[in-house]
């Protein structure tokens, strides 16, 4: 599946291991809930390499907690497009567990939910197949907002009407002058 990052189509480095598939010691692995927490845990947590969680939207996201530091990608899956727990949990991911890692859209992904994804802190999406690929580089194109995004960031709205937005509040978020 393409890969869709950052505005433009990259390879992937990522390999996602299914449940059973042997552990590489080494490179970048993506493996399951159910996996990162089972018996395999301490392999997981001592070998070398980045890794990253697949997680299906009924898993809950609070299970990831304690692993957040050392996970450096987290894929939430959409298994049909009308399931919109992956959004909550990728917002959840940002705002309230501070996650700075990439955040991927896998499943049933369409370039129409692209700019909501991104407004809920997802940065990398896996591009089914058969998608027609010139609409996701048409849809990342910046697009005037109101509400802050799950990263924090001032609606873009409000950083064309206050160039110098002057000191962040907590979370980033210009802070609003009567003056």
């Amino acid at each position: 599946m393409p890969l869709f990052k950052n505005g433009r189509f990259v390879d992937d480095p990522w390999l996602f291991l299914a449940d059973g598939e042997p552990l590489p010691g080494e490179g970048m692995v993506v493996v399951s809930l159910a996996r990162l927490l089972g018996s395999e845990a301490p392999a997981l947590a001592d070998r070398d390499g980045w890794l990253g969680v697949s997680l299906a939207p009924a898993e809950p996201v609070e299970k990831l907690r304690p692993w957040l530091p050392r996970l450096a990608l987290v894929a939430l899956a959409f298994p049909v497009f009308t399931d919109g727990r992956p959004f909550s949990t990728a917002r959840l991911l940002r705002e309230r567990y501070g996650f700075t890692g990439e955040i991927r859209a896998v499943g049933q992904v369409l370039v129409d939910q692209y700019p909501f994804m991104v407004r809920s802190g997802f940065d990398a999406f896996a591009v089914p197949r058969g998608s027609e690929l010139r609409g996701w580089q048409e849809r990342a194109r910046p697009h005037l907002v109101y509400q802050p995004d799950g990263r924090g960031e001032a609606p873009s709205i409000w950083r064309l009407r206050h160039p110098d937005p002057g000191p962040a509040s907590p979370r980033g978020i210009p802070r609003m002058t009567t003056a």
